[in-house]
């Protein structure tokens, strides 16, 4: 009997069953010894909103996963988000960012990839919660200042100034 891997979204109604169909099959041609299944979503009308700006895919592991099953789930959840942000939507396009978490037998979670935009790198949930540093802002110079400057300015030779 082959073991099942099973993918869901956290919230059904933010990703119809279409638009998981990409993953699932991906991830079974990287995996033939698995089953990959995906939990059916119902769709939802694009006007309404989930419970989180980001989207959510849960993935859940056998027991006889390793860590390469691991390191190919996160592989076809980056292909697969990096697609759903180049679709256009009714509304525009899909800016919303995408987490991929891969939870083991045990419950707990193995491993997770987050991707922001297309142009970004995917990094772990640890990675994207990070605060960013502020870039520090220069000082405006004073008016005082730039009067100084002004009268500074350099005397061009052959019209009587000094060398």
């Amino acid at each position: 009997m082959t073991a099942i891997i099973s993918i869901e979204p956290a919230n059904p109604r933010d990703i119809p069953p279409d638009e998981l169909s990409g993953f699932v099959e991906e991830l079974q041609a990287a995996l033939p010894d698995y089953r990959v299944e995906g939990l059916s979503g119902q769709a939802m009308p694009r006007e309404l909103r989930g419970v989180t700006w980001w989207q959510i895919v849960n993935v859940y592991l056998p027991e006889t996963a390793g860590a390469w099953v691991v390191g190919k789930v996160l592989e076809a959840g980056y292909h697969w988000a990096k697609e759903r942000f180049k679709r256009k939507l009714p509304l525009g396009k899909d800016r919303r960012p995408k987490y991929v978490r891969v939870i083991g037998p045990d419950g707990a979670e193995v491993g997770t990839m987050v991707l922001k935009s297309v142009r970004h790198k995917p990094v772990t949930l640890e990675e994207a919660n990070k605060p960013q540093p502020v870039p520090r802002r220069r000082r405006k110079k004073s008016s005082a200042a730039k009067k100084k400057k002004k009268k500074r300015k350099r005397r061009k030779p052959g019209k009587g100034g000094k060398r």
